[in-house]
């Protein structure tokens, strides 16, 4: 896939529906009758713009997971994760304003 080569998965590979589009980018092989793998590999070497279509599928599905993106969603769960830490020190600090008027109502 990283060269991007048709590829057959089996369905027991827990990210074979993540990374393969079964017909476009390879097969995902629902069993493991060998006769299927034969027909898999023979409609991929059958087919002149199969390989050429999964090329440029498995170009685009592996920049999803590329370093770079995988460095900006650590950045933005971590931005994220500033905003939320703060929303509830401001939650917090509400809170405590309201059980003061509270008190001073009471009292």
């Amino acid at each position: 896939m990283n060269f991007g080569l048709p590829s057959i998965f089996s369905d027991n590979i827990g990210t074979a529906k993540d990374l393969i589009k079964d017909g476009i980018s390879g097969f995902i092989l629902n069993n493991t009758s060998k006769y299927k793998v034969l027909n898999y590999i023979n409609r991929i070497l059958s087919d002149e713009n199969f390989v050429s279509r999964s090329k440029i599928f498995n170009k685009n599905k592996l920049a999803l997971y590329s370093p770079e993106q995988n460095a900006s969603v650590i950045s933005n769960y971590s931005k994220a994760k500033i905003v939320y830490i703060n929303l509830i020190r401001t939650l917090i600090n509400l809170f405590k304003i309201m059980i003061e008027d509270e008190q001073n109502t009471i009292n």
